[in-house]
């Protein structure tokens, strides 16, 4: 993960509340050397008494939805990439 660009356009191309496929994700794209931003996976965010959110390994139902976020430039392969983990 990386500091996200100042002249870049950022776009979504995977929201899950999977751990799994979030674990999946990341690991594709760093693999594929393609910088990408995650959203909705800090703890600080965790509503008190609940499991941790979805970056975190347990994905309770009702839990937090994880957005992978990358440059447009990198967004037609990085959607390949990750196509098979979307559960549309």
């Amino acid at each position: 993960m990386m500091d996200q660009p100042k002249d870049s356009a950022i776009v979504m191309v995977l929201e899950t509340q999977d751990s799994l496929a979030l674990m999946l994700a990341k690991a594709s794209l760093e693999e594929a050397d393609i910088a990408y931003w995650v959203t909705g996976d800090d703890p600080q965010f965790a509503v008190p008494g609940e499991v941790l959110n979805c970056g975190r390994g347990i994905a309770p139902l009702g839990s937090f939805v994880c957005r992978i976020l990358v440059a447009a430039d990198s967004a037609a392969q990085a959607r390949v990439l990750l196509e098979p983990l979307q559960t549309d």
